[in-house]
């Protein structure tokens, strides 16, 4: 699946693209803290992949997970190539976070963000930074 086109498009434009998922809406969400943007949430069944929707269902961000095989649905990426495979293939970040320990969060292994047409974001599983945990790709409109 060419994840990166789908940023910015209508969700019924491409759905048929996408094997099995299911949609939903904020509407509980909405009813306890007013003044929520309304969005609809995509998940895949086989948990590899979730979406944000804007309120006409618009693409805004995604996430992808690793398969059971360590592939991610985003072509040539896997989670053992970690950093160095990532800055291999797309070069230096434009943005940066080490990994740290949160009291609250736990251990985390940091991040590389490349604002590009669209907006990568690689987190890394561990401190050594080997592998990749997740993939989120945004519009630069909703990056934070």
């Amino acid at each position: 699946m060419d994840f990166e086109n789908y940023i910015g498009q209508n969700f019924k434009e491409v759905s048929n693209e996408i094997d099995s998922y299911i949609i939903e809406n904020n509407d509980f969400e909405l009813e306890l803290n007013e003044g929520l943007e309304e969005r609809y949430f995509v998940k895949s069944e086989s948990g590899s992949f979730k979406m944000i929707l804007d309120k006409n269902r618009n693409i805004q961000t995604i996430f992808l997970f690793p398969l059971e095989d360590s592939f991610f649905l985003m072509k040539g990426y896997n989670v053992d190539m970690g950093r160095t495979g990532v800055r291999n293939k797309l070069g230096n970040p434009d943005k940066v976070g080490e990994p740290f320990v949160s009291p609250i969060l736990g251990s985390t292994g940091g991040f590389d963000r490349y604002d590009r047409n669209v907006v990568y974001h690689f987190e890394y599983e561990d401190a050594e930074q080997k592998r990749i945990k997740k993939i989120t790709l945004m519009s630069k409109e909703t990056a934070p």
